[in-house]
């Protein structure tokens, strides 16, 4: 019997079973995004800062040290890197193009765009003046969010397989295949074409992207907000009570 195809599987899930879906994965996904937060403020003053590199002079436990930078800098990378892992037909994968392929129907936006309605009850106006302006509110609001809801889901269809197939993933997830997932001479996408090797930073570039794809698509989706900014803060904050009190005391050579 031959296996399933993704968009076989797609294709036979009901509206309702799709958006479901999507807000069960997306909370799934967004799961995730703490820690990576967590490694991404770690690797700031890890990788990115003088902070411990500068109190290690010209010894031997320079060597241990770089090992540690490049350990914890290829683990952010890997990562990031399975927020963009696509899907297959076992939808097992956790990613933004799991959602993403979930809610790429027509009829599934409108599900999603409904919903957000739903959180606006139709209050019918009474006599009552407050009653009035309460039902006139909800009114106004019903129309404004369900306009933004369509809006980004829409916008959001096209952005995220643009985001996927541009040169900024392509270069961060070949250095992930070929050098931290895997151990290969080439990839299968440097077998198709040139691949740009990624540069330092590009992760950062791209950890950006996704924040802001997966509060996106947190709010719209499930209705609720999810403040990743904040999320960062106290990483950041986690990160440099540790490090910022971290002091080595190494003899040079």
């Amino acid at each position: 019997m031959p296996r399933p195809t993704l968009p076989d599987v797609l294709e036979r899930m009901s509206t309702d079973e799709r958006a479901e879906k999507a807000k069960l994965k997306i909370k799934q996904v967004v799961a995730r995004i703490s820690g990576l937060l967590a490694l991404a403020e770690s690797n700031a003053l890890i990788v990115y800062s003088p902070l411990l590199s500068g109190q290690i002079p010209p010894s031997t436990a320079g060597h241990a040290f770089n090992v540690f930078q490049r350990a914890m800098h290829g683990f952010e990378i890997v990562q990031l890197c399975a927020l963009w892992d696509k899907p297959d037909y076992t939808l097992a994968h956790n990613s933004i193009p799991t959602v993403h392929a979930l809610i790429d129907r027509d009829d599934v936006v409108k599900r999603l765009v409904a919903d957000v309605r739903n959180f606006w009850p139709d209050r019918t106006a009474s006599e009552s003046s407050s009653r009035t302006e309460f039902a006139n509110y909800n009114a106004k609001m019903r129309q404004e969010e369900a306009g933004k809801a369509l809006a980004v889901l829409t916008s959001l269809r096209k952005s995220v397989p643009d985001t996927l197939e541009s040169d900024l993933v392509g270069s961060v997830r070949n250095l992930r295949d070929r050098d931290l997932a895997h151990a290969l001479e080439r990839t299968r996408a440097e077998d198709k074409t040139t691949v740009a090797p990624m540069k330092y930073g590009d992760e950062k570039e791209l950890l950006a992207i996704t924040t802001q794809v997966m509060e996106d698509l947190y709010l719209w989706i499930t209705g609720t907000n999810f403040d990743l900014e904040e999320n960062r803060k106290l990483q950041r904050e986690r990160a440099e009570a540790l490090w910022g009190n971290c002091n080595f005391s190494i003899l040079g050579r």
